[in-house]
């Protein structure tokens, strides 16, 4: 296991990614070592060539030389960042010659920092090495893990509470340019309380032949207490614990909790908005129609929101299918995440604002597979560049002012948990009449 932090990494990468333009060769090939490094993994020419370039198993590197051409433009690539743009920066990732795998050393430790000018910059004293991290965070019980993000929930709840009647504090341009985008105005405008849902996942325990031991497991295709019971009811199965204990609890993906941080700068305004946050599970019903409300989470956790969703959209949520997916009830067209594989992997986001029964601003920020589908959406929606082009692509028709109800459909590509590209695809105006009786049943729902 690599003995420097994996968040360092992460960031080294980001720092590189951000100076490659468009030479996806590079990008997809760096990213690819990268996370072979962080699971300790030491690829081969054969593996790069089919998980990288979709080569199949008759690839034979003899004959076909796309590895070894890619890797040495890489390492010219880290070459020119770390004498350039990346010369003060704390890590070196490199690929030494031989070999595909990646190293990762703190700057002294590279003659490609700092050693051109040792005048200039004098090298200081190596950093002590850590000793290599392990992964037994992950092999902890996950009741460990269920509760710091308890705490972490507790936390930001504070966090909010805390700020809600102090003085503002200076915003970062992106927040500001969020602030003042009439993409956000309507929610921000208004003087309801507001509700941040969050898209929780549900866990279930497992029963195991150990009395004293409760193994929670998570099941795609099982999102709600009511499919947890149907599931159960099927198989004649009981989920472990006495009789009258909770039979399932709830996790908040990583991507949600960032989703979070990005949102609660925009919404706060002047600190005087009531903001309240709660996990989809502990949502009161009465605050869909009191409330303004404002979801971050994965499609299939948006629980009784998915009335007021589809009602007024083009689109339909095929949650039961594999994979996911959405259609576009008017063009035809589906958007499928891609199945198995997170090596090379495609997701969407689905972004709209819209109208609930009593007037009341809803935003919905969802991915329709996984992670990777939500985190670059709310980075575009809360970002002066990606605000413009979606205003942009509402009003190509001349229609000013912008439309007060809208949806956006985002597509992402990624390698693992690292999203590559981020396109919005698609934009349209919603229709007013979507206000409809909120108890019209919806075949969405999941």
């Amino acid at each position: 296991m690599p003995s420097v932090d994996e968040d360092a990494i992460r960031a080294e990468l980001a720092a590189i990614l951000a100076t490659f333009g468009k030479a996806d060769v590079s990008r997809r090939l760096l990213t690819y070592l990268v996370e072979s490094h962080l699971r300790d993994k030491v690829p081969r020419e054969t593996d790069i060539a089919l998980d990288v370039f979709n080569r199949d198993s008759s690839f034979d590197g003899a004959h076909d030389a796309v590895v070894r051409v890619a890797v040495r433009a890489l390492r010219q690539k880290l070459d020119e960042f770390y004498h350039q743009a990346g010369r003060y920066r704390p890590l070196r990732l490199t690929v030494p010659r031989g070999g595909y795998r990646l190293t990762v050393l703190p700057a002294a430790s590279n003659p490609a920092g700092h050693a051109a000018d040792p005048a200039s910059h004098p090298a200081p004293d190596p950093a002590p090495e850590r000793a290599p991290e392990t992964r037994e965070t992950s092999r902890r019980p996950v009741l460990v893990a269920l509760g710091a993000l308890l705490l972490a929930s507790l936390l930001l709840n504070a966090w909010a509470l805390r700020h809600r009647a102090g003085a503002p504090a200076a915003r970062p341009p992106a927040r500001a340019a969020a602030q003042s985008s009439p993409i956000w105005q309507p929610l921000l405008a208004s003087d309801r309380p507001l509700t941040i849902v969050l898209g929780d996942l549900l866990l279930f325990p497992n029963p195991t032949a150990d009395p004293g031991r409760i193994q929670l497991v998570r099941d795609a295709r099982i999102n709600t207490a009511e499919q947890l019971r149907a599931y159960l009811a099927a198989r004649g199965e009981v989920p472990a614990g006495a009789p009258g204990t909770q039979v399932e609890t709830t996790l908040v993906p990583k991507s949600v909790a960032y989703g979070l941080v990005d949102v609660l700068p925009v919404v706060q305004g002047d600190g005087r908005r009531p903001i309240e946050v709660q996990i989809l599970d502990e949502l009161r019903i009465d605050d869909l129609r009191t409330h303004d409300v404002l979801f971050i989470g994965p499609l299939v956790r948006i629980g009784p929101l998915a009335d007021a969703l589809f009602r007024g959209s083009r689109y339909v949520f095929h949650y039961e299918d594999e994979p996911r997916r959405l259609k576009d009830s008017q063009s035809g067209r589906e958007f499928a995440p891609s199945p198995g594989r997170r090596e090379n992997a495609n997701d969407y986001g689905l972004f709209a604002s819209f109208r609930g029964e009593t007037g009341n601003r809803i935003m919905v920020f969802a991915s329709v597979g996984s992670d990777l589908g939500l985190l670059p959406l709310m980075r575009r929606m809360t970002a002066a560049n990606g605000l413009d082009e979606l205003r942009a692509r509402l009003t190509a028709d001349g229609r000013e002012p912008l439309p007060d109800q809208f949806e956006a459909l985002l597509s992402v590509t990624g390698y693992y948990r690292t999203d590559l590209s981020a396109e919005l695809i698609e934009a349209h105006a919603r229709p007013v009449a979507a206000q409809a009786s909120a108890s019209a049943s919806s075949r969405n729902a999941p």
